[in-house]
């Protein structure tokens, strides 16, 4: 049974006295739950992340990237997880590794002043 069914007011039997769903609408409700759940796992499990040196590039872009703009490395970090949709760089899957390069690249200024 799919989780938006579950939910769905028309397939839960109608709160007890004490207005609470009986033990039945539960047991399918965490059931449902579980299983959806259990299948986003799996697919986050199944994606291999961005290797330890693969994570070193990206660290050191972000840092000259970070320095070249002025900005903070914590900032530039928080755009690329914002972007690939991680809750940090270190979670960016090793697919997205060469997108995750362009982005930071075209951040680069153009123009670069020299002091």
């Amino acid at each position: 049974m799919k989780l938006e069914e579950t939910i769905n007011t028309n397939n839960i039997n109608e709160l007890d006295d004490s207005g609470h769903f009986d033990a039945v609408d539960l047991k399918r409700f965490s059931s449902a739950v579980g299983s959806h759940w259990m299948q986003h796992a799996d697919k986050e499990q199944t994606e291999r992340l961005v290797s330890a040196n693969e994570l070193t590039s990206l660290s050191a872009l972000i840092a000259y990237v970070a320095h070249l703009l002025s900005d903070n490395e914590f900032r530039i970090e928080r755009q690329i997880a914002d972007r690939f949709n991680v809750p940090n760089v270190k979670c960016l899957p090793s697919t997205k590794f060469d997108e995750a390069i362009r982005f930071l690249v075209e951040q680069v200024p153009t123009e670069v002043e020299t002091v």
